[in-house]
């Protein structure tokens, strides 16, 4: 679960910054590869859990290849 918590900033050596809200992001959780297809199945996509999870492998291979 990733959640957003507004902080404000208190840095007075940066007036530009000084006193204004910005979000930071908390994360409460990680899941896997698994557990994430079963989430985007459970939420009324039109695919079922093994195409999602083909689909995210496939994505993630693509990205090793463009990296390298």
């Amino acid at each position: 679960m990733i959640r957003v918590k507004l902080y404000q900033s208190k840095n007075e050596k940066n007036e530009t910054v000084y006193n204004k809200w910005y979000p930071r992001v908390i994360v409460e959780e990680t899941i896997g590869l698994e557990e994430l297809s079963a989430h985007m199945a459970s939420h009324n996509t039109p695919l079922i859990q093994g195409r999602h999870q083909g689909l995210q492998i496939r994505r993630i291979h693509v990205k090793t290849i463009n990296f390298l």
